[in-house]
């Protein structure tokens, strides 16, 4: 059931035709060969289809499997993204948790269960680890290369010395409040979502005075809980908030909240990450992708 011409003009058909045209092609050959007319459809005449028999028509769809199967560019497009993966080769499990990309090239990671941070060299493979303590969790670069993270179990966040590799422990002002993610800002600092005080808090490194260097709000509802955070393009705050199963906006700058519900009870968003014009979210506990477009 083959047809020595079928693959070369299947192929060139396949390349003029735009995707709702290719789906109408095949859609042609399959009910021109059990003898059925198109009634009410538009036909698509200028790419001068032969009227094949049922015999044709079987192996054209034979062909385009096999072309399939083997990887033939139909279009002339060429797939340009590539997976490339690494074994982390540690003495023991690490429960690897979150990763932070540096400028230099380098990935910064928390390890959960081992209590450890984490630093992989993509060059030579090769993984370092630094004893943290219980609960490294949440882990950001800001975009001077500088390194944060944070201790749901520990309620903390901290600065890695790049030299030296030791912790700078910074306590938010809230205490016992669950550090659960951190995210810098384009300006370097760190916005903290707070797991068991419900807050979105920001540490300001470069602030002059004592006063300055934490903000707090209590995000709003009757029992926040504040999971994600990430600071959009336009420093535009976002964060997830499982006790009323929604995210919010928030403006440093007016200090406001904007309320985003979703049609599905318990999304339980865990991560939140974007780009330009686009907030992407996660929905664990519903086996949803959204996405909420801002340009």
């Amino acid at each position: 059931l083959c047809c020595a011409t079928t693959p070369t003009r299947l192929r060139t058909w396949w390349r003029r035709a735009e995707t709702d045209i290719r789906v109408l092609a095949a859609a042609y050959c399959i009910e021109s060969a059990n003898g059925s007319e198109l009634r009410g459809r538009p036909q698509p005449a200028e790419f001068d289809l032969p009227n094949p028999t049922r015999r044709e028509a079987v192996a054209t769809l034979a062909a385009l499997s096999t072309l399939a199967l083997a990887g033939t560019p139909l279009t002339g497009r060429t797939q340009t993204a590539r997976l490339q993966s690494w074994p982390l080769n540690t003495p023991s499990r690490t429960g690897i948790h979150d990763v932070a990309p540096a400028p230099d090239g380098g990935v910064w990671l928390t390890a959960q269960r081992s209590g450890h941070l984490g630093w992989f060299d993509p060059k030579s493979g090769r993984t370092e680890l630094v004893a943290l303590g219980r609960g490294p969790y949440g882990i950001c670069a800001t975009p001077a290369g500088e390194v944060w993270w944070c201790s749901l179990a520990g309620s903390f966040i901290a600065r890695i010395d790049r030299k030296t590799g030791d912790s700078i422990v910074v306590e938010p002002p809230t205490k016992n409040q669950g550090a659960r993610r951190v995210w810098s800002d384009s300006q370097g600092r760190i916005w903290v979502s707070e797991w068991n005080s419900g807050n979105l808090s920001v540490h300001d490194p470069a602030a002059k005075t004592a006063a300055q260097t934490w903000r707090v709000w209590k995000l709003p509802g009757d029992a926040p809980r504040c999971y994600a955070v990430y600071v959009d393009d336009r420093d535009m705050v976002w964060t997830s908030d499982f006790g009323g199963n929604a995210v919010f906006r928030f403006d440093p700058a007016s200090e406001r909240f904007e309320r985003f519900a979703f049609p599905r009870e318990a999304t339980n968003i865990r991560q939140i990450l974007g780009r330009p014009g686009e907030v992407w979210w996660p929905e664990s506990g519903t086996e949803h992708i959204s996405v909420t477009r801002t340009a």
